[in-house]
């Protein structure tokens, strides 16, 4: 188990909301960094240093469509 120097309340309101700022692609990428194993106040503090006015220039903001579609196989 990582463990790590306590965060206070506010700090930890204050990463939730710069996060949020960010939108949903950096939400998800931060989660896919901590499932495999990066420790989380590292990568959100990293993460929160990021400038959502540049992230949203960018196009970083949204997650991309899907790139596979469900299709029904043929009736039998």
């Amino acid at each position: 188990m990582i463990r790590h120097a306590p965060i206070s309340d506010a700090r930890m309101r204050y990463l939730a909301r710069r996060l949020h700022a960010l939108g949903e692609r950096a939400v998800y990428e931060l989660l896919r960094e901590i499932v495999n194993g990066a420790d989380p106040v590292d990568r959100l503090e990293a993460y929160v240093r990021l400038d959502p006015a540049i992230v949203a220039a960018l196009g970083g903001r949204d997650l991309p469509p899907a790139s596979f579609y469900m299709v029904e196989a043929p009736a039998a």
